[in-house]
């Protein structure tokens, strides 16, 4: 019996067990199965999420390579034709644009297309010597000399003083062989343009063609001290020298000639010429937004004359004259950040350029900047011009905020001695009243009532200071 029950329960037992390991695998395939799911639906959620959610990244696309140079080139000319083009509809009875273009094409080599519009803008307006002036060079191009000195003759009947034009009438007459004329225009010319250092070579040259070696050496001076670089005159000093006799001087010019002759040869070799012509037609485009913002100033388009400004000093960095029509049209405005900011570029470009160290100086002054305004003013009287100008507006700075009057009166006196003008009189004697010298005051004003007997307000003051005496 034991031992049957013994095997009955064993039988048992062993059945159990049969039936245990049967459900295992099923519940571990399932197990299996579901996780293989949940891993599944993981992998493509994960794929799903970046797909839709993650930015795709984008391929850089390749640097692009700067345009070459004489692509830039045209599209500059391109530019410079629109801008004419434009003006000529805007104001289409106009000469100023038609003349722009003639001015266009002859920047860009097209001298037949320049005279066409320059004839066509002289019908409308004869009078315009910068036509005239731009015929003479394309005679003066073609070496038809005596054209070209019947037209920069004609355009300085219309305005005599035009910069530069006795200087390119002088090269067609030295060209016929009219050196005495030559010489008599370059005279002319550096009265007009005291530091042109082509003019005083040229006229050095002239005098030594007509064997007037000791104006000839001073002409050739001259120019060197414009232009410690101007090669050709250290060349014609020399040979001048030797003429006088003054051999060992003309050995030193020769030498000098020579280095600067070597050192022209070498930035020739290593000139870049696409770069060059670049850098020339960025400044020819600068001169006609230059020009375009001229006559837009003349019809009283102030906004568009700015812009044209603008974009000439962007183009050429060393280009004054745009600088200084913006600087006036801004302080015209009342826009004296902005002048100022302008007057000090061209400060920056042309150190001895008087007026604008008076403008400056002026702006500093209605800005409340007192030491920057006398500190221009010193710089002036520094440049040594001959006129009165900077002296007088110190001295009227130093009366107005009741400072060193005694300098005030100094700088008054100053500027009587160079230019004894009833205004320079008037403030001689605010100066002498302010330092308590009333006779002198008395005398100064009485000076100013006589070179402008009319004025009333002298006539007002001299009264008030004889009261008070």
């Amino acid at each position: 019996m034991k031992q049957n029950r013994s095997r009955s329960g064993s039988g048992t037992g062993k059945g159990r067990l049969s039936g245990k390991s049967s459900v295992a695998p099923r519940v571990a395939k399932k197990w299996l199965c579901l996780v293989g799911a949940v891993v599944c639906v993981g992998i493509a959620g994960f794929f799903l999420i970046r797909h839709f959610c993650v930015a795709p990244v984008e391929k850089k696309a390749p640097a692009s390579r700067p345009a070459p140079p004489e692509e830039i080139a045209e599209h500059l000319k391109a530019e410079g034709l629109e801008v004419a083009q434009r003006m000529m509809r805007e104001f289409p009875d106009k000469a100023d644009p038609i003349l722009l273009m003639g001015q266009v094409h002859f920047r860009h080599g097209n001298s037949a297309e320049a005279m066409t519009f320059w004839k066509k803008g002289l019908k409308l307006d004869p009078q315009r010597a910068d036509a005239y002036n731009g015929m003479g060079w394309i005679a003066m191009r073609k070496g038809d000399y005596q054209t070209a000195v019947s037209c920069w003759q004609k355009a300085l009947e219309i305005e005599p003083n035009m910069p530069g034009v006795h200087n390119s009438l002088a090269r067609a007459l030295m060209g016929l062989g009219k050196t005495e004329d030559a010489a008599a225009a370059l005279e002319r010319d550096v009265r007009i343009s005291p530091r042109s250092s082509l003019s005083y070579f040229l006229l050095g040259q002239a005098y030594l063609q007509l064997k007037r070696l000791e104006k000839a050496k001073d002409a050739y001076e001259k120019a060197i001290e414009i232009d410690a670089a101007c090669t050709n005159a250290f060349y014609g000093l020399a040979t001048t020298l030797g003429r006088l006799g003054q051999r060992e001087k003309a050995k030193g010019y020769t030498e000098k000639f020579r280095e600067l002759k070597a050192e022209d040869l070498k930035v020739l070799k290593s000139r870049n010429t696409a770069f060059d012509d670049l850098l020339l037609m960025r400044g020819t485009l600068a001169q006609t937004h230059e020009d375009a913002g001229r006559i837009y100033r003349k019809y009283r388009r102030f906004r568009e004359a700015a812009e044209h400004w603008l974009r000439a000093a962007e183009l050429d960095p060393k280009n004054s004259s745009c600088r200084l029509q913006l600087a006036s049209l801004y302080e015209r405005t009342r826009r004296v950040p902005e002048a100022i900011r302008m007057y000090e570029e061209v400060r920056q470009l042309e150190p001895e350029n008087f007026i604008s160290c008076l403008a400056l100086a002026s702006l500093y002054a209605w800005a409340g900047r007192s030491a920057d305004a006398e500190k221009a003013l010193r710089e002036a009287i520094g440049l040594e011009t001959g006129s009165s100008w900077a002296y007088r507006d110190l001295a009227r700075l130093y009366l107005k905020e009741k400072r060193n009057i005694r300098g005030a009166k100094a700088l008054a006196q100053k500027a009587v001695e160079l230019e004894p003008t009833a205004a320079n009189y008037d403030l001689l004697s605010r100066a002498f009243y302010e330092n308590g010298e009333v006779a002198e005051s008395l005398s100064a004003m009485q000076r100013a009532m006589e070179l402008e007997p009319g004025n009333p307000e002298y006539r007002r003051r001299y009264e008030q200071i004889q009261q008070r005496q």
